[in-house]
């Protein structure tokens, strides 16, 4: 018997309309971020430290605290580096793209996850918008490229407050355990707040709607215990491992951050770098915001300001319980994290999926009621694509000299500009087909007086220009700033020999050379490098030892027995120190 086709109007229609947005979601997403995650070699410590983790996890079959860079335990828990030793396996050796793998399978996971979520509870087309928007925002794609733990942790975080919203929507279990699921990962990926932050956004939002403080207080304590069970076996076998060591730089990294009290500098900043990197995070549509400010007017108060906040919080109480949740998530993260001394950008990334539903509504209404304003921003990202274009095509044709730079950066400004010249001929075929695409798609159906085709031609043309930068012009600029034409160098002259490196900055390594060199580099001691009346590491009669000039002299202080000989310097300066690095050849003095 024949099926008939779903009928628009009914369920089945409407589900079935859910699913192909869902994979069309999935297709784009997946192409924005899994084919260049290779391309880019590391260019800076973070990226490079996270990976080895994984590789000496691989080299040493120790899952629980393995050991890097000659003796480093590390510095976060051991999902991520879980996660990249998996997908490293069938290799046989980690990369640069099974490192970032991880990253980017989180943002598209959050992301899909995020608009089934809200296509249930408000529109197709509105969550739609919202996930492009979020996975389109620079702060959340340059997370998902990169091989590190918070786009993870933030994944993790994101859907179990999807699940506690799910789940206290329509309670139909006494618990939520796909939460507690997804909360034990986010803890074992960057520690407890990987717990806490869904727990206290869903409890201020329950208390908003009206429900008892203990109740919420009790069901929520239960959910956060169940959800530190499975970390706390890793910490105690961690413990077990790496002793008081472990203990110290578990409960600093946890706490201490929190509380401003570390041993070390570690990214104070003042509570209003919050809002300048969500600002900048939120490139490309921080554009549209602002052009909107020449439309969108404020109504000037008519009421004394307790009648206006009595107003204001009693449309707060009526809001659907969607939008509710998202402004709770969004404010109660962003003031959580304006309360430690220690800032960064990635801290706020678990504000954008929530955000993502508001810019969406932003763009809707400049699409609808404004349209001249919403052309302008989508005819400047259309012309931002041909001008890059052609920047990049004019280099490839002018050689560059090097008294074109002056400055500090001269030498690194230069190699960027050579790297961009040497560019195959075929690339530039590739990137004039994207960017002159890019414009046809704008100027053709921006004019399309529907206004949802407007929006669906500036995403297009914002998704593109981020194909182009993951697969174009990243690459080629980039590599002039990694330490991997150093590794493989050094690997020329020291095929297996074990590399000793020294860097007066404390807790600071060689991390991208040891990274390509299979981690097998030795840093002489801490306790040199912080000053400590200590004895060094000692060094054996004969080696090799990597550092910059600057801090041969202090070295040579503590082993006056031995000479150091140059064999090889960089061209440019290393991604971690920042400073040129020098390959040198000691021996120990009859």
């Amino acid at each position: 018997m024949a099926t008939s086709a779903p009928i628009p109007g009914d369920s089945s229609y409407a589900e079935a309309t859910l699913n192909k947005a869902f994979i069309f979601l999935l297709f784009i997403c997946a192409l924005t971020f899994l084919p260049w995650l290779g391309m880019t070699p590391f260019n800076t410590k973070g990226e490079p430290r996270e990976a080895v983790v994984a590789m000496s996890m691989l080299q040493q079959h120790n899952w629980i605290l393995p050991v890097s860079c000659g003796g480093d335990i590390p510095y976060k828990p051991p999902f991520l580096a879980w996660l990249i030793a998996l997908f490293s396996f069938p290799l046989g050796h980690v990369t640069e793209y099974t490192s970032r793998l991880p990253s980017a399978l989180a943002v598209i996971a959050m992301v899909t996850t995020g608009f089934r979520l809200y296509c249930r509870r408000t529109s197709t087309s509105v969550a739609m918008i919202a996930a492009i928007v979020t996975f389109t925002a620079f702060e959340v794609n340059r997370a998902g490229m990169s091989c590190r733990v918070d786009m993870v942790l933030t994944a993790f975080s994101v859907m179990a407050m999807y699940s506690l919203f799910r789940h206290f929507e329509r309670p139909r279990s006494p618990l939520p355990w796909g939460a507690v699921a997804l909360m034990s990962c986010a803890v074992l990926t960057k520690g407890p707040v990987g717990a806490l932050l869904p727990c206290l956004v869903t409890g201020i939002y329950l208390l908003i709607r009206g429900h008892r403080f203990w109740p919420v207080l009790g069901r929520l304590a239960a959910v956060g215990a169940l959800s530190l069970v499975v970390p706390a076996i890793w910490y105690a076998a961690a413990y077990n491992v790496g002793g008081d060591e472990f203990l110290r730089l578990a409960i600093e990294e946890n706490f201490g951050r929190f509380t401003g009290s570390m041993s070390y500098e570690s990214h104070s900043k003042p509570i209003y770098y919050n809002l300048i990197t969500l600002i900048a995070g939120w490139l490309p549509y921080t554009i549209l915001a602002l052009l909107s400010l020449f439309v969108l007017k404020a109504k000037r108060p008519d009421s004394p300001v307790g009648a206006i906040l009595a107003r204001m919080w009693m449309r707060i109480r009526l809001m659907r319980p969607i939008v509710l949740y998202s402004l709770v998530a969004i404010v109660t993260i962003f003031l959580f994290y304006c309360i430690p001394d220690s800032k960064r950008s990635v801290y706020l990334l678990p504000m954008y999926p929530f955000m993502g539903y508001f810019i969406a509504l932003l763009v809707i209404r400049m699409a609808y009621r404004h349209r001249a304003i919403f052309r302008i921003f989508g005819s400047t990202l259309a012309l931002l694509s041909i001008i890059v274009a052609m920047t990049f095509v004019a280099l490839r044709f002018i050689d560059p000299s090097p008294q074109w730079f002056s400055g500090h950066h001269a030498t690194q400004d230069f190699d960027m500009a050579y790297a961009l010249h040497a560019t195959p001929v075929y690339l530039l075929w590739v990137l004039w087909i994207l960017a002159v695409w890019t414009a046809i798609v704008w100027f053709k159906v921006s004019r399309d007086r529907r206004p949802l085709h407007a929006v669906a031609a500036t995403l297009t043309v914002i998704v593109t220009l981020y194909w182009s930068l993951a697969g174009l012009y990243q690459p080629i600029v980039l590599s002039t700033k990694s330490d991997r034409d150093i590794a493989r160098v050094i690997d020329t002259i020291l095929p297996v020999e074990t590399l000793y490196t020294y860097i007066s900055t404390p807790m600071l390594r060689y991390y991208t050379v040891n990274f390509y060199l299979g981690d097998r580099t030795i840093p002489v001691t801490d306790a040199l490098a912080s000053g400590a009346s200590l004895t060094p590491t000692p060094l054996p009669a004969e080696g090799h030892i990597l550092l910059n000039d600057q801090d041969l002299p202090r070295l040579q202080s503590h082993f006056p027995s031995h000479t150091f000989i140059p064999v090889y310097t960089s061209s440019h300066p290393s991604c971690d120190t920042r400073r040129p690095a020098t390959l040198y050849h000691f021996t120990e003095n009859p």
